[in-house]
């Protein structure tokens, strides 16, 4: 495995502004000065992305977001959170290590997080329904 900045972190080699830790998950601020109060929610496991993780462990890093939005919303002031996940780099991943970004917000604080969709050619609805059907 190459070097992942999120296991360094985890490893303490390099410093991490962690606001939460238990023994499958760890949250810190995000390093990067984009809005304030990111946080970045990953499990300890080096997971690559939603392919990669365990039930458990992702079972444990809901329950780390959950407690994180309880503590945002309940104690810190603030009225709602958009929380953002890319998994695979084809849908914008750019540190393999899997994680959810949860931004704190508030009314009028002109963060825009939801992604912009464009308008893809798309399939006909029973062309693409019978694609992403699952059959057991």
């Amino acid at each position: 495995m190459t070097s992942c900045v999120f296991c360094d972190i985890i490893s303490r080699k390099i410093p991490g502004k962690i606001i939460f830790e238990n023994k499958k998950t760890l949250a810190f601020l995000s390093n990067n000065a984009d809005v304030s109060g990111h946080i970045l929610i990953i499990p300890k496991d080096h997971c690559t992305n939603l392919n990669d993780i365990t039930d458990e462990n992702f079972i444990e890093l809901q329950r780390t977001l959950l407690k994180i939005n309880n503590h945002i919303i309940n104690t810190c002031g603030y009225t709602g959170v958009n929380i953002l996940m890319a998994s695979g780099e084809s849908a914008g991943q750019s540190i393999q290590h899997i994680h959810f970004h949860l931004i704190p917000r508030n009314f009028n604080d002109s963060i825009t997080a939801w992604p912009e969709l464009s308008k893809e050619k798309q399939e006909t609805s029973d062309v693409l329904y019978q694609k992403l059907k699952i059959t057991f």
